[in-house]
């Protein structure tokens, strides 16, 4: 009996140190399994990799290099390499990271002899703004895109403070005298100040002898400002305004948006397909039966009001549903108000090939 219970104890003992070795070696405690040095070739590698592609390429947050689950996957991914800290991902290696990337971006930036700049303002759903400069160039016969600014734009969007915004990205980027075209939307309080901000580094008149308000398209702008706001924006648009070109997404935008408007023949057929779309993202019973009548993962997708070729993409998803599988769905569903008509139908199928070329040129 004692002997058992010795062999026993032996063979748990036995089996404890073997656990703790191995797990002594996944730590990179052992003699022999050393961490890298920091200046590790693998080190160095893995290191640059966690920071470019992890953190800022899937915009994962710094401190998934303290998260535990992230240090067990790296310790069985690699048990020699050495996680950075917190603070010298934050302070270092993501600096120097952003340093890289504007030399290069200066470089391309000194190469090039004309820019074309695209800007915008974003304002998300809590109200805060942002705007954004994107520099478009040649360089050895292929084409060079670089975003230059993207920050907060807080305030009343008028055309002093746009004006000057952009025309701190030209001179911190060194771009005097090679921005030839500015690129921007077509929404008229948004837009005064980007078509006041269609930037060259000179100090000439307006080519061909175009006076300020011939910049616009839309000459009632000026009337949003005050007097002396309007002389600001006049006497950039001496100095530095040379062409502007409308956004061709935004202008395709405008075009069937107002098209569809006026056309007032299709406007029930298109509630009903906006309701479709609806009830398959906020009814839970409605998805479900609807996913039962046409297979999982099938739905509708929602309209965005600023992206004409969401709505196309809407009425495609409804057309190419099964008609007698839809009627028999709202049927059992309450929802008899959104069955299609034969005259539905036909304008729903219409619509859709008016509105594909526009959607063909809009995605490519």
């Amino acid at each position: 009996m004692h002997k058992d219970m010795y062999l026993k104890y032996q063979a748990s003992h036995t089996s404890a140190i073997t656990s703790n070795q191995h797990s002594l070696d996944n730590m990179g405690v052992g003699c022999s399994q050393e961490k890298y040095g920091p200046r590790n070739e693998q080190q160095v590698k893995m290191t640059k990799s966690l920071v470019d592609n992890l953190i800022i390429g899937c915009g994962l947050p710094v401190s998934i290099v303290e998260h535990p689950n992230f240090i067990k996957f790296m310790a069985d991914t690699d048990f020699k390499f050495r996680l950075p800290s917190r603070p010298h991902v934050t302070n270092k290696l993501v600096p120097c990271a952003k340093d890289k990337l504007c030399e290069s971006v200066y470089t391309q930036l000194e190469k090039a002899t004309f820019v074309s700049l695209t800007i915008d303002i974003w304002t998300d759903r809590r109200m805060h703004s942002f705007i954004a400069a994107t520099a478009h160039m040649f360089l050895d016969f292929e084409t060079q895109n670089c975003l230059l600014h993207f920050g907060s734009f807080a305030g009343s969007h008028t055309g002093t403070k746009i004006a000057s915004e952009v025309e701190k990205v030209v001179i911190d980027n060194k771009l005097d005298g090679k921005v030839v075209y500015v690129v921007s939307d077509n929404a008229s309080n948004m837009k005064k100040a980007f078509e006041v901000l269609q930037i060259s580094a000179s100090d000439e008149q307006p080519v061909h002898g175009t006076s300020a308000e011939d910049i616009f398209d839309d000459p009632t702008l000026f009337e949003d400002l005050d007097d002396n706001d309007k002389d600001e924006v006049e006497q950039t648009l001496d100095r530095h305004c040379l062409s502007r070109l409308s956004c061709f997404a935004h202008s395709m935008q405008l075009v069937v948006k107002d098209g569809m408007e006026k056309c007032s023949s299709v406007r029930p057929v298109m509630a009903k397909c906006c309701k479709l779309a609806s009830l398959c993202h906020q009814s839970a019973l409605f998805r479900e039966q609807f996913e039962l009548a046409f297979g999982e993962g099938h739905s509708i997708p929602s309209a965005n009001a600023t992206r004409w070729s969401s709505t196309y993409h809407q009425l495609s998803s409804v057309l190419q549903l099964e008609d007698h599988k839809m009627t028999e769905l709202l049927r059992q569903s309450g929802h008899d108000n959104l069955i299609f008509s034969a005259k539905d139908s036909a304008a729903l199928q219409e619509l859709v090939e008016i509105l594909q070329p526009f959607a063909e040129v809009t995605d490519n």
